[in-house]
């Protein structure tokens, strides 16, 4: 063997776990990757030629054309930026995003990789649910001590690790499907010991998400079980993950942690049901002012360049340099200086070329996603993994995208963005296209 394959061979069982502490990293922010991606893709791509390989070249797909244009459009906004060095941040993690999805995309080749990184981010979602779930009994205690009783009217102090709790309840919504992806995954391998392990991790991920008490939060909670429900049933030929089951189980676990934390004289049921009203409580009715409000003003900003925005990461800069401007000087709320929906701040800072550029990468993965889903019955049984990806993938985007109708945070939080790269990447890695094209030549490998 030559000290190629030795290398390549290396890369191979190390590929996973260097995967997963990039993502990890990234969410924590603890340090810079952006040298050391680069350096991982120049070493993961010449031993083996991969990266000038004419296979590659000969492989462009229409997710690589969709790449380029978001990339593309992206640059273009810069330059029509109203604060460039604002701006050059976002283009530096996009392009940074965009290297790591690639890199993913070439070296991901066998459902052991898979697996070993689903289960190392389904371990990280269980750590982040106990540190929520813990920081929400030290945040309930807090206020008990001082006989404040209203939960949800000083909601906006809770910070699991010190990060606002839409943030928040959107990264635990995307790290959701692995724990769930690893449950079907050992029921169809009949390792039932270890899959009720994941449905432990999930249970505790899903209530977790509960306890934030974010409206956002939980409608995406809903659009995954409700999108996961529906293309089961729509498209479950030649599938059978026991849906119902899962369901029972999950429902029935969550209402015995409702009546623990009740028992434990932590409230959760009467703020959960108040989460759920629209415009019943008084914060409730103030932010959803401030939020019509604000979007009166965001139509301002759109007027000011239309075509490519003014800019990534310009979005507070604008509002507050167009106070004077006629729409707010009728507001009876200040106006919210966050971006409260996804697609509204793309229009804002990049256009309707750079929201063009992104409706069309989602909407492409969840075709690609659909078709995919329509070849799974004449998968053999030795592509449960892969079968159980496609059913999911597609639900955890559209959640992700509903949640994003209330507040933006894959522009905000650059992990959030990179994790839902990481996913679409899967969607078009080595191992996907073996999997969608029936590849049974070698099942051992995939």
């Amino acid at each position: 063997m030559s000290i190629i394959n030795i290398v390549c061979k290396i890369e191979e069982y190390l590929f996973p776990f260097i995967v997963v502490v990039i993502l990890i990293n990234e969410i924590w922010g603890k340090y810079d990757t952006t040298i050391f991606i680069l350096v991982l893709f120049l070493l993961y791509a010449l031993p083996s030629q991969k990266l000038l390989s004419k296979n590659n070249f000969g492989n462009v797909d229409s997710s690589d054309i969709l790449i380029l244009f978001l990339l593309i459009t992206t640059i273009l906004s810069y330059f029509f930026s109203i604060n460039k060095i604002n701006s050059i941040f976002f283009v530096k993690e996009l392009i940074i995003i965009i290297i790591f999805y690639y890199w993913i995309k070439i070296n991901l080749k066998y459902s052991y990789q898979v697996v070993i990184i689903f289960f190392l981010l389904a371990c990280f979602a269980t750590y982040i649910s106990i540190l929520t779930l813990y920081s929400h009994i030290v945040f309930v205690t807090n206020l008990n001590d001082y006989n404040i009783d209203d939960l949800l009217s000083f909601r906006y102090l809770f910070l699991p690790a010190n990060t606002l709790v839409n943030n928040w309840g959107t990264l635990i919504l995307i790290l959701l499907p692995f724990s769930i992806i690893l449950y079907f995954y050992f029921q169809q391998t009949g390792l039932d010991y270890i899959k009720y392990l994941f449905f432990g991790s999930n249970l505790l991920t899903v209530f977790s998400i509960i306890c934030l008490f974010s409206k956002g939060s939980l409608l995406g909670l809903f659009a995954f079980f409700l999108s996961f429900c529906a293309i089961y049933l729509l498209f479950r030929k030649g599938v059978n993950f026991k849906l119902a089951k899962y369901i029972t189980l999950l429902i029935s676990g969550v209402v015995l942690l409702f009546i623990t934390w009740e028992v434990m004289n932590i409230p959760i049921t009467k703020p959960f049901l108040k989460s759920l009203q629209f415009v019943q409580t008084t914060s409730q009715q103030r932010s959803f002012k401030a939020r019509l409000k604000s979007f009166d003003a965001c139509y301002d900003l759109v007027k000011i360049n239309p075509y490519v925005g003014i800019g990534a990461n310009n979005f507070s800069i604008g509002i507050m340099a167009n106070q004077e401007n006629s729409s707010f000087s009728k507001l009876d709320y200040k106006p919210v200086i966050r971006p409260l929906n996804h697609f509204v701040h793309l229009l804002i800072e990049q256009g309707i070329l750079g929201l063009t550029a992104y409706v069309s990468l989602y909407v492409y993965f969840l075709c690609l996603c659909i078709v995919n889903i329509k070849k799974t019955y004449y998968l053999t049984s030795g592509f449960n993994l892969y079968k159980v990806y496609i059913f999911i993938s597609p639900a955890i985007i559209i959640a992700i995208l509903i949640r994003e109708m209330s507040f933006s945070s894959l522009l905000h939080s650059n992990d959030i963005l990179m994790i839902l790269f990481f996913i679409f990447s899967c969607n078009c890695s080595v191992w996907y296209k073996k999997m969608s094209h029936h590849d049974t030549k070698s099942p051992s490998k995939v």
